[in-house]
């Protein structure tokens, strides 16, 4: 039975979207008169939702895997099946400590508390322990090492002052926020491929729409403004 385009698209997005996506999924609402639903949070919490039966029409990941391994358990479409972007990895330090030219430098005391995003949730925090390790860091810096569940968890750790410095997605950043950055070298950690895909579950007429709609002109504007690379 198909659902009437008067109920809502639920779009389930991981929190390296948060800024972005509203602006996205509110452009497209316009469009199109529908209304949306937007599930922030970290990419395995959300996988784990939609496991346990969460209604969404989208999913929006923050790596490649989280959907390929939805697919393969019968609950993501493989036709639709798309990246929509490349995520990019910061470190930003709190208001009054300057940041490390370095990752080795985050050794230094005034990095007493690090924060990153939980590595077995977030995509982002798996890949700032891969750059602590690729920079042979990991093993001095891991009792100074704090988790928040996503990637905007670690961002408020640092904003509100309980962390010195975090491992951020550049996307969750807000310009002229007050924070030190160091952008890593993209040689530290593998490529974050962000990927996307509809819902098998869905019968919504425009979820395959606004995954158009993201990945054409103007939702790569939208992408590009908040911080995010092109899809490669």
């Amino acid at each position: 039975e198909r659902r009437a385009s008067t109920e809502p698209l639920v779009v389930m997005a991981a929190a390296s979207l948060h800024q972005a996506m509203p602006e996205l999924l509110r452009a497209f609402e316009d469009r199109q008169r529908i209304r949306g639903t937007l599930v922030l949070g970290a990419t395995g919490s959300l996988a784990a939702q939609l496991v346990n039966g969460a209604p969404a029409d989208l999913f929006f990941s923050a790596d490649e895997t989280t959907v390929d391994r939805l697919i393969t358990q019968g609950l993501l479409d493989r036709s639709t099946r798309t990246l929509f972007a490349n995520g990019l990895l910061l470190l930003v330090t709190r208001r009054g400590v300057e940041p490390p030219r370095t990752l080795q430098e985050l050794t230094l005391p005034r990095f007493a508390i690090i924060a990153l995003a939980n590595p077995d949730l977030a995509p982002y925090g798996a890949a700032a322990r891969r750059s602590l390790q690729t920079a042979g860091v990991w093993q001095a810096l891991e009792e100074r090492l704090v988790y928040g569940e996503s990637v905007s968890g670690a961002w408020q750790l640092v904003q509100s002052g309980n962390a010195d410095a975090a491992f951020v997605a550049q996307s969750v950043v807000p310009e002229g926020a007050a924070v030190g950055r160091l952008v890593l070298d993209r040689a530290l950690y593998p490529p974050l491929r962000q990927a996307a895909a509809v819902a098998v579950a869905s019968r919504h007429p425009a979820a395959r729409d606004f995954l158009d709609f993201v990945r054409g002109p103007e939702g790569q504007a939208v992408l590009r403004r908040h911080g995010f690379a092109p899809p490669q």
